[in-house]
C-alpha cells in the first residue's frame, strides 16, 4: 500500500476556524471550544443580544471615536479658544502689585512692574526701553499716582500712560514702554540661515529679570543659554554705549530673547555663523527730547526766573551768565 502523503496549506493561509485545519496524519482534529461573540470592551452579559451588540459597535461619532470622547472633546473646545482670544490687557489685570505700592517715581517704578510681570500666554517679556527709563533716571520727571485697592499690573501701567510721557505698546509677543524717541522694531540682519534656524528653536532661561543691568551681565547669559558666541565679548569696551537694560521675560526662545535685549538696550545685533555680533543702534528719530529743553520747561516768568527750582531730589539754580576772566590777570607778581 503507498505511503500517505498531506498537502500542507501555505503559511500565509489562515484558516477560517480551527476546524477547517485539514488532518495531518494524525487522526481526526481535536474538537475545539466555540469562541465568544463578545468583542474586547464589550460585556459578555450582551453578548447574547446581537442586535445590542451591534447597536454599542455603531455608537460611534462623526470623526470616529465614541460619544464619551467627543463629549469630552467639546468640552475642552471653549477653553482652548478663550486662551487665543484674550488680550494682553486681561492678562496684566490678573498679575496684583504690591499693596504698598501707591506711588510711582524713579526709585520704585521700574522694580516694582518687572517683579509683578509674571508668567502668561499671551505677553512674553515686559520691556522698559531706553526712552522710558531716561524720563526716570535722566528727566527724573517721570511720576504716577495708583489710586484704589487691589491695583494690578494694568492698572499701573495706565497710570504711567495718563500722567506721563511715557507709552505703552504691545508687539507679540513683548509690551513695550517707551516715548517717541524709541524705534519699536528691532535692527536685525541675518547672515546665516543655519543659525538663525537654530536661534529660533533653542530655549533662554525660564525667566530672565533684568533691572537697570549692563551689558557684562547679560552676555555671559545669553552665551550660555543659546551656545553661540555672544559679541562684544565679556569685559570689553564694545559695549559701552549700550544702555543698561531694563526688562522681564518668561519662556523666552532664544531669538526673542535676543530682540528683548536688542530693544532694552538700543542695539541692533547681527546674525553670522555661529556667532552673534551687538552694536549700537544709530537710527535717531526726528524728536529727540534734550536736557535743554526741559531746563527750558522749568523756568518761568517774573523776578522768580533766577530761583532754585526742585527738580526731583535735587536742586537746579539759574544763574545769570558770566564772561570768561584770563588766568594771567589773576596770577600776577606784585611790582
Amino acid at each position: 500500500m503507498p505511503a500517505r502523503h498531506t498537502i500542507r496549506p501555505p503559511r500565509w493561509i489562515t484558516p477560517a476556524r480551527r476546524d477547517d485545519v485539514p488532518d495531518r496524519g494524525c487522526g481526526a482534529a481535536q474538537p475545539q471550544r466555540p469562541r465568544s461573540r463578545t468583542r474586547p470592551g464589550i460585556s459578555r452579559g450582551l453578548g447574547s443580544n446581537p442586535a445590542a451588540a451591534a447597536g454599542l459597535r455603531r455608537s460611534r461619532g462623526p470623526f470616529g471615536c465614541g460619544f464619551a470622547a467627543l463629549a469630552i472633546w467639546l468640552a475642552i473646545l471653549p477653553t482652548g479658544i478663550s486662551a487665543k482670544a484674550q488680550s494682553w490687557t486681561d492678562s496684566l489685570a490678573a498679575m496684583p502689585v504690591s499693596p504698598a505700592v501707591h506711588y510711582l517715581d524713579r526709585t520704585n517704578c521700574v522694580a516694582v512692574m518687572l517683579n509683578a510681570f509674571q508668567s502668561n500666554a499671551v505677553v512674553k517679556a515686559l520691556i522698559f526701553m531706553p526712552g522710558a527709563t531716561d524720563e526716570f533716571y535722566m528727566f527724573r520727571r517721570a511720576h504716577a499716582q495708583l489710586a484704589g485697592d487691589h491695583l494690578t499690573l494694568l492698572d499701573a501701567i495706565e497710570a504711567l500712560t495718563n500722567q506721563t510721557k511715557i507709552q505703552a505698546t504691545f508687539r507679540p509677543p513683548f509690551l513695550l514702554l517707551h516715548t517717541g524717541e524709541d524705534y519699536v522694531e528691532p535692527e536685525v540682519s541675518v547672515k546665516d540661515a543655519n543659525t538663525e534656524m537654530l536661534l529660533k528653536e533653542h530655549r533662554a532661561p525660564s525667566h530672565v529679570l533684568c533691572n537697570d543691568r549692563d551689558w557684562d551681565y547679560l552676555q555671559p547669559l545669553l552665551r550660555w543659554s543659546l551656545k553661540v558666541d555672544i559679541r562684544p565679548w565679556h569685559g570689553s569696551t564694545g559695549s559701552w554705549h549700550f544702555y543698561r537694560h531694563s526688562f522681564a521675560g518668561w519662556n523666552l526662545t532664544g531669538w526673542e530673547a535676543l530682540e528683548a535685549a536688542a530693544l532694552a538696550g538700543k542695539s541692533r545685533f547681527t546674525v553670522k555663523r555661529k556667532s552673534v555680533v551687538f552694536e549700537v543702534d544709530r537710527r535717531v528719530k526726528s524728536q529727540v527730547p534734550s536736557l535743554q529743553s526741559h531746563v527750558s520747561s522749568l523756568r518761568t516768568v517774573g523776578p522768580v526766573a533766577n530761583r532754585a527750582r526742585p527738580v526731583g531730589n535735587f536742586s537746579l539754580s539759574l544763574i545769570p551768565s558770566f564772561s570768561w576772566v584770563e588766568p594771567a590777570h589773576l596770577f600776577q607778581e606784585p611790582l
